[in-house]
Order: C-alpha cells, then sequence, then structure tokens
C-alpha cells in the first residue's frame, strides 16, 4: 500500500491499479526505471492529479520530469521561474480561439498537478504554496489577454495613448492581488483602460472603449469557459463599479469618478487587495496613483471603526444564517477574519504609515509589527494559526480540484487529510484547528469590540427578573414577589404572558445548550421590561419571535449578548404587529437589530436612496455564483425583507416621512428588479445567443411600471405593475447556436424575471408581478414591440387604460427607448376628448371597482376604495389629466398624484385651496394606511379626522365628476 495512513480497501485496489497502469504507461522510457513510489502515493492522495494525468500524457510527462529533477535538486525560485518563462512562449504562438483555449487548460492542469506533488510530497511550506498558484494565474491571465489583445489589434488596429499603445489593465483583487490565492479558487477582476479615443491601424476602427468591452469578454471567454478540459478560472468581475450592472471595463476618469464620488467602505477593503497584472509602465504607474487616495486616507482613520463594527456583524450574520459548521473560511476564527483583521489596522493607520501600503498579508503584518501597532507575539500567533489554516484549506481543494473550506465529513478524506498535515487521527486534527479558530476570533471580537451595556447581575431587580422567571408560582405567591416592584395592572399581564410562554416552550424541542441560554436570556428580557416600566411593552409581542428561534442557538446567544438587539426588538414589535409578526417568520431579520440604521435620519432623494441600496445588494451579492439561480433569489429576498424591516421602522420612529416610505419602498423594488433583469438576460443569452446589435448595455428593452410603482408610491407587500416593451425589428434573430426571433428571446426574459421574482421559497416571494395592464390583457404578448404598444394606445386601449397611463413611468431600459416611451405616453394623454364621454367611462369604472374591491367591516374603513377615499383622489387626478392635457402640457410630467397636483395647481382647472386640501387628505390617508399596515389591518379605524377628509375628497369628487 502505497499510502500506509489510507486502510480503505477500495482506495488500496485503485492504489495498485495506478501503480500497474504507471508503469506500462512509461514502460519503453527510461523514465520507467526511476522511482514510481511518490507520485503514486500522490495519486492515492489526490484523485485531482491521478484524472488529469490518465487523461493527459502530457501532464504525466511534465509531472514526471519534475519528480526526476525534483528529487535531486529541488529548486522552488527555479520552479517559480518555470512558470514565469514557459507558458507565455507556449501560448503567443498560437492560431486560433479553441486550440488556445485547449492549451490554456491543459497548462494549468501540469503545473498544478506538480504544485499538488510539491505539496503532497516535497512537503513545501505552504507560503511556497501560495506564491506558485498566485504565479500562475498571473502567467496564464497575462498571457491569455497577450494572445487575445493581438489577435483583437490585427483586426481593429491598436488604442494608442498619450504613452503609446493604450493596454487593458487587469486588477487582480482578493487573493490573487496579495499573491496568495487558493488553489481552486476563483478570480476576482476588475478592467479598465486609459483614455477614450478609438483604435488605428486595423481594418476597422472602432472607439477604445468598443474594443475594450470585447477584449475583457473574450479575455473573461478564454479563462472562464467549461470545455471538455474544464476551465482555467471562474472569473467573477462583481467587484468591478456598479457591479453586474456596470460596464466590463471602464475608463481611468470614470474609475475616478467612481471612487471619488461613490466608493464606499467594503470597496475600500477590496481595494486594499488590489495589484495590477500587467507590466509596469507609466499607464499602469497611472491607475495605481489614481487608486491610491481613495483606499489610503492621509492620516489616522478612526472614523472607520464604525464602519468595521457593521462589516463584523455582516460577517457574523452570514456564519449565522448559512449555518456554518466547520468552515475554516467564513467560520468564527476562520481565515477571512485572520485577513479582516489585518484590513482593519491597514484602514485605519495606512494612511500614516506607508509600510501597511500593501496587498500582501504578511507583508502587512510586517508592517504592522515594525510601526509597533501590533506585537510581535500577536503577530506570530495569528500568522502561524493563518497559515495552518491555509495549509489545510490549500489540502482540501487539492484532493479534487474543488473550491471549498469545508473539513471533510467523508473518513477517506479525513485520513487524507490528517496524512498531509501529520495528525495521527481525526480528533487530533480538529483539535488543533478548532484551538487555531478560538486563538484568531478572540482577536478579531478584541479589535474592534464596541462597547456593550452590561447587565449588573446584582441588582435587585436582576434578581426578581430571575425569580419571575425560574421560580413556579402561584398568583398569590407571584403577587406578594412583585408587590413592590410593578404595579397591579402590570402584573395581571405580565403573569399571564410568562405563564403562556413558559408553556409554549415546554413544547419546543429544545437541546440542553438552547435551554442553558434561554434561563440566561428570559431574565435578561424581563429585567429589560421592568426598567422600562412601560405599560406598552409586553413579554407576549416578542414571544413568538422566542419560539421561532428556540432551536436556533446562534439566535439566542445574538439577543443575550446584545443588548441594544433585544430593546430593539422589545420596541418594534410593541409598535408594530407587523414587524413582529416578520420577524418570527423569518428571524434572520433579528441581524437588523444590531445595527439600527433606521433611528437615525433616512435619505430623503430618491437617486441617492436607489444609488444607497444599489450599493447594499451589490455587495450582498459579491460571494453568489451568478449561475447559482437558487442562491441568488433567495438574496433578493432575503435583501428585501431586511430593508422592509428597515424601512418599516423607521417609519414607527418618525425618523421616516410618509412620502419617503414609498420612495424608499419604490427604490428597493427598482433595485431589485434590475438585479433580476440582469441576471434573467445573462441566463437567457447563455441558451439562446442575444438579438443581433444587442447586449445588456444596449439590450432594446424597456420596462414600465404603472400602479403605485409607476407613481413612486409602493407600500408594504405591493405588487408590482410591470408592461415590458422593446425596439427590435420583428426580422431579428440572436446570435447563439440554438437562435430563437429577438421576440422570442425577449418574452423568454419576462419570464424568467417573474420566476426569479414571484416563485415561493422558503423567505416567500420577492414580489408579486402583474402583467395585466400590458395591451390586449391576459392574453397579450409578455414583451411588446414598443411600435405596437404606441398604436395600441392610440388606437384600442380603453379608457381605463389610458387611466393607467398617467401613472405610468419607464423604470429599467436605456435612456433613448425612455425617451420614446415618455413622448408617446404625452401624445396618448393628450389626445383631445369628449369631456362628457370621458366622465361617463370614469365614473362607470369608479364603481366597478368600488363594487368588487370595497372592504366592509363595522368601525373600520377602506380608505381606498370607499367613497372619498385615495381611489377617488387618483381618478380625479386621471380625468383631469386625461380631459386637459391637450392644453396643459405639465400635466404630463410626472406619474405620482403629488406633483400632478402641483402641476394643476398652476392651471385654472382646480383651486390652489383644492389642490393643498386634496394633497393633504392622500397624505393622510396614505399615512393611515402605512399604520395600518404596520399593525396587519386591512381596514383602518374610521376616525372623525379621516371621515371628513373623505367627506371632503367625495364633494370634489362629485363637483368635478358629476354626470
Amino acid at each position: 500500500m502505497p499510502v500506509s495512513f489510507i486502510k480503505d480497501t477500495h482506495l488500496a485496489a485503485q492504489s495498485e491499479a495506478d501503480r500497474q497502469w504507471l508503469v506500462q504507461t512509461i514502460a519503453c522510457s527510461e523514465k520507467s526505471q526511476c522511482d514510481l513510489a511518490p507520485i503514486i502515493d500522490l495519486f492515492a492522495l489526490s484523485p485531482y492529479a491521478r484524472r488529469v494525468c490518465q487523461q493527459y500524457a502530457e501532464v504525466l510527462d511534465f509531472l514526471v520530469e519534475h519528480h526526476l529533477s525534483m528529487t535531486s535538486n529541488d529548486n522552488p525560485e527555479g520552479f517559480l521561474d518555470d512558470i514565469r518563462t514557459t507558458i507565455a512562449p507556449r501560448v503567443a504562438g498560437l492560431t486560433n480561439e479553441v486550440e488556445t483555449m485547449r492549451h490554456l487548460r491543459i497548462i494549468r492542469h501540469s503545473f498544478a498537478a506538480v504544485i499538488i506533488y510539491r505539496d503532497f510530497i516535497l512537503k513545501q511550506p505552504i507560503q511556497d504554496s501560495l506564491e506558485q498558484v498566485s504565479e500562475l494565474a498571473d502567467s496564464l491571465i497575462t498571457a491569455a489577454y497577450d494572445w487575445q489583445y493581438q489577435q483583437l489589434t490585427e483586426r481593429y488596429g491598436t488604442p494608442q495613448g498619450a504613452h503609446g499603445p493604450q493596454p487593458m489593465c487587469i486588477l487582480a483583487m482578493g487573493k490573487l492581488g496579495g499573491r496568495e490565492l487558493n488553489f481552486s479558487s476563483d478570480i476576482d477582476l476588475i478592467f479598465a483602460y486609459p483614455a477614450k479615443g478609438e483604435t488605428s491601424g486595423g481594418r476597422k476602427v472602432v472607439e477604445n472603449q468598443q474594443f475594450f468591452t470585447r477584449l475583457a469578454q473574450k479575455l473573461i471567454h478564454l479563462l472562464d469557459t467549461v470545455t471538455a478540459d474544464g476551465f482555467v478560472y471562474r472569473v467573477d468581475m462583481r467587484l468591478r463599479p456598479f457591479g453586474e450592472s456596470g460596464p466590463l471595463v471602464a475608463n481611468f476618469s470614470a474609475l475616478e469618478d467612481y471612487y471619488q464620488e461613490q466608493g464606499r467602505d467594503w470597496e475600500r477593503y477590496a481595494m486594499l487587495k488590489a495589484r495590477v497584472l500587467n507590466s509596469a509602465s507609466t499607464y499602469t504607474e497611472q491607475l495605481q496613483k489614481m487608486l491610491k487616495p481613495f483606499v489610503y486616507r492621509r492620516y489616522v482613520d478612526f472614523t472607520a471603526l464604525e464602519s468595521l463594527r457593521t462589516m463584523k456583524q455582516l460577517i457574523e450574520t452570514e456564519v449565522r444564517r448559512k449555518r456554518l459548521k466547520n468552515n475554516i473560511k467564513l467560520g468564527a476564527g476562520g481565515i477571512r477574519e485572520v485577513e479582516f483583521f489585518v484590513q482593519s489596522m491597514q484602514v485605519i493607520h495606512a494612511g500614516k504609515h506607508p509600510l501597511l501600503q500593501t496587498a500582501s498579508l504578511i507583508q502587512a503584518f510586517n508592517g504592522l509589527v515594525n510601526t509597533e501597532l501590533l506585537d510581535s507575539e500577536t503577530a506570530n500567533s495569528l500568522m502561524s494559526d493563518y497559515y495552518r489554516l491555509r495549509k489545510v484549506e490549500h489540502c482540501i481543494q487539492q484532493i479534487d480540484d474543488q473550491q471549498t473550506q469545508q473539513l471533510p465529513d467523508d473518513a477517506i478524506n479525513q485520513d487524507r487529510l490528517c496524512h498531509l498535515m501529520a495528525c495521527p487521527d481525526w480528533n487530533s486534527l480538529l483539535d488543533i484547528v478548532h484551538r487555531s479558530l478560538e486563538r484568531v476570533h478572540a482577536y478579531f471580537a478584541d479589535l474592534i469590540a464596541a462597547p456593550e451595556q452590561e447587565i449588573d447581575q446584582a441588582d435587585p431587580l436582576y434578581t426578581l427578573a430571575e425569580d419571575m422567571w425560574t421560580l413556579s408560582l402561584d398568583s398569590d405567591e407571584w403577587q406578594s414577589m412583585v408587590a413592590n416592584h410593578i404595579s397591579c395592572v402590570d402584573f395581571d399581564l405580565l403573569y399571564i404572558d410568562i405563564s403562556q410562554l413558559k408553556q409554549r416552550i415546554a413544547k419546543q424541542p429544545i437541546g440542553q445548550r438552547g435551554h442553558r441560554t434561554l434561563s440566561r436570556l428570559l431574565p435578561a428580557i424581563l429585567f429589560d421590561l421592568l426598567n422600562f416600566n412601560n405599560p406598552q411593552l409586553r413579554l407576549a409581542h416578542i414571544a413568538p419571535t422566542l419560539i421561532s428561534i428556540t432551536g436556533r442557538t446562534a439566535y439566542l446567544d445574538l439577543l443575550l449578548e446584545n443588548h441594544q438587539a433585544r430593546t430593539q426588538l422589545l420596541e418594534l414589535t410593541a409598535k408594530s404587529d407587523w414587524i413582529a409578526e416578520q420577524i418570527a417568520r423569518f428571524p434572520l431579520l433579528l441581524d437588523e437589530l444590531l445595527d439600527p440604521v433606521y433611528l437615525t435620519t433616512q435619505l430623503t432623494d430618491i437617486e441617492a436612496i436607489r444609488v444607497d441600496l444599489k450599493g447594499q445588494l451589490q455587495q450582498s451579492l459579491l460571494r453568489i455564483e451568478p449561475t447559482d439561480l437558487e442562491a441568488l433569489m433567495n438574496a433578493w429576498r432575503q435583501f428585501k425583507l431586511c430593508q422592509q424591516l428597515i424601512i418599516g421602522a423607521a417609519d414607527l420612529c418618525d425618523t421616516l416621512a410618509t412620502n419617503f416610505v414609498s420612495d424608499h419602498l419604490t427604490a428597493l423594488a427598482e433595485v431589485i428588479l434590475d438585479s433580476a433583469i440582469c441576471a434573467a438576460w445573462r441566463d437567457i443569452s447563455v441558451r439562446f445567443g442575444e438579438p443581433q446589435g444587442k447586449t445588456i448595455a444596449d439590450s432594446g428593452l424597456l420596462v414600465v411600471a404603472y400602479g403605485k410603482f409607476g407613481g413612486l408610491e409602493l407600500g408594504y407587500g405591493s405588487d408590482l405593475d410591470l408592461v415590458f416593451l422593446h425596439d427590435a425589428d420583428r426580422n431579428t434573430m440572436t446570435n447563439g447556436e440554438k437562435s430563437v426571433s429577438a421576440s422570442q428571446f425577449y418574452a423568454k426574459v419576462v419570464q424568467r424575471v417573474m420566476h426569479m421574482l414571484s416563485t415561493p421559497m422558503q423567505l416567500g416571494k420577492a414580489y408579486d408581478i402583474d402583467l395585466r395592464l400590458r395591451p390586449d390583457g391576459n392574453s397579450g404578448l409578455l414583451c411588446s414591440n414598443i411600435v405596437s404598444f404606441a398604436d395600441y394606445q392610440a388606437n384600442n386601449a380603453w379608457t381605463w387604460e389610458h387611466q393607467a397611463l398617467v401613472r405610468a413611468r419607464p423604470v429599467w431600459g436605456q435612456m433613448e427607448l425612455q425617451k420614446r416611451f415618455n413622448s408617446i405616453r404625452h401624445e396618448v394623454l393628450a389626445i383631445p376628448r369628449d369631456l362628457a364621454s370621458l366622465r361617463r367611462d370614469v365614473v362607470d369604472m369608479r364603481v366597478k371597482m368600488r363594487q368588487h374591491l370595497l372592504k366592509q367591516a363595522p368601525d373600520a374603513v377602506d380608505l381606498k376604495q370607499a367613497e372619498g377615499g385615495i381611489t377617488d383622489i387618483e381618478f380625479l387626478v386621471q380625468y383631469w389629466v386625461l380631459g386637459y392635457a391637450n392644453t396643459h402640457a405639465g400635466l404630463t410630467q410626472w406619474p405620482d398624484n403629488l406633483r400632478i397636483l402641483d402641476a394643476l395647481a398652476t392651471t385654472a382647472l382646480v383651486t390652489e385651496t383644492d389642490v393643498m386640501k386634496l394633497q393633504n387628505a392622500y397624505l393622510s390617508m396614505r399615512q393611515a394606511i402605512h399604520e395600518g399596515n404596520l399593525q396587519n389591518l386591512a381596514l383602518v379605524a374610521d376616525t372623525e379626522q379621516l371621515h371628513q377628509l373623505r367627506q371632503y375628497v367625495k364633494q370634489v369628487f362629485s363637483q368635478h365628476l358629476e354626470l
């Protein structure tokens, strides 16, 4: 048996088969006389190495050659030189794309097999392995880039710049940027080119943007495409400005503007690891100089501490949500915490200490010691644990070339890992790994620990809270115990709440650890309640949440360890039944209580809101594979739930006015819709190609929002009324192997978007999407040509469809298409109409709506459908627009009722007094509906104020729409 620690008989037989195959394969060669035992050992330890050697004769030859040379004279620097000097020449002379892709993959397999040999057999230090894997990636990427650049310049010519031919600068991010790449890692890249202009010297002149976009696409294709030979690297471009929705490559000026104006904290962290892969030049120096001020402040940046704590919470949140166990990268104390520890120190101090301005983690560690920001003992401990965890990570990935950081749960791979880590058994290895994780987490937690409000357990009130929960008392005993501390009114409710919660918890399957945590958490919650002494705060409000998390100790610990989270939970659930229900259904929302941003003043400019939400969503999607549809769908739903909670809480805490609540909810829907459309386009184009001349950046697709979404007035739980349009010619086909018409392509994109957002999942739906307002309703095309849409609206649409058009606006698509739609909308709305006929149509539709949709209940009112309600105001506004836009063009400028009313105030159609009163009534009723939604009420109490408002609206409605 070549590797004696492995007892599995199947593997032993496999190793024997490897030996026989290997001897037969090289029997006629001088190499057959060499000692083949190390290679057979390698095959037993790494199925990946065995597989590629058996599949490719050149990989086996390459491995054996290195085996012969390395056993006699191992030279790590010489091996790095081999990588640097042999790859580029082997690729440069290739003549076609298919041949190039095959060679790149086989080269990667060849050097990867040798690196595994050096790790597993020669036992080289993990530091050497990290550098070799990074050098291999550098060389393969640049060789592929140089080959593709040459191909494109032959056709289009060369992009010229102030310092000669312009390159496409390749920024390596993450571990590749720090030359610490995982064995099976994907690669994070950002592309940039120096300046605008056009190419010269080719058969076809194109703009630089077009040239470099094509170059970027081709380079990704060379590296990322899965062929029969596998792929070179999975390429992740989501760290670029604006993420997936941003251009694939940007010029230096655009890049500088973005980071100066919109760069976020997490992007500063990402840029700490940025490294230009291109050979040094004036252009690369220019790029590095441009990025430096964004990454490194010129002072000790203690203002970063709060954002560091927020990012720390995000990490811990991800661990809880994914329920990670034995994950040596993402779990508590994992590799990422070491990296985050160092990067945190760099963000704070690198502006003052240039030694810290490096992408390399080891150089940053040395810089921290040399600047006396970190003592050498701590640094050595962290580095030792870091490299131990990196060694485990590398070994796990090298076994079968899988991108994982999860400790194996099968016996064979556990035995392999024990052998590679020189551990006698699995428990010993687990103990070593867990001790490293604990040490790292302790340093990490201490670095950015926020001051936490502690409970004084000596406080008599805390003793009382403990007794309330732990003692079984009857009513008289209870009253005697608490009489001196709480009022008689509170006494009954609290006694009932505690008794009922105890009964419910007793029925839950809770482990020993859960019981221990609950025995500490409930007294802490009761202590908070007694300290508040607020009759509105009740244990019953949070009981459903506590029941829902009894089996999830991570969330019990979250509440136990975070006083602020407990108090926010008590206050929010007391104010809103809807929030209480949301948190009970989706406990992941508890994480939002750690950093209650809703207590601070919220953004009010809708464009700023969009930018902020888009950046947050982009960050949350960074580590999700674009092809992992289920993960994307869950991420959108989770993001919506979290943001809705923040918006609802801000609404309750009066840090967000009613009309701005709708702005936030509307922007949230726009951002998620944008992400879903980009994902849908990507998926459908992979299968069918793209319509000729179209890309996601110039898609020819337009999405129009109607109703509340169009009027920027979304509420909690609103669905999205959408119409999809396109501008493609009916004869246009897609350019994929399986070609379809452009209209079919767009319909498939729409279907995919609906599936992505409307399919029920564990976290519910993202949004219900209603397409019934499209031309011909449910029988119409999912995506209509914009010319057909214009014709339908002008010649076939009903009055109610024109009413709906009043509240329509483009929410996705290129600016030219948006302007075209707005022009069609104005022309249709401004058609001269017979006012008597229009009044009849509007009133008839209003009566039908009320008959079908009005909800009734004693002492409550349907503020939307009741006479004098919100819909009456909306119909009034729509009537005025349809009746008078032909003479007052300003009425078609906006899709929302409040601004249309503002426009009406400049005409003689409505008095300024009526406009102000209608706006006040509209806002007041919307506020009441919002408040009702937060209490899970379909109808709201018919107060005297609301009654008077509705009476006024009824009066105006009758005055202007009387038949």
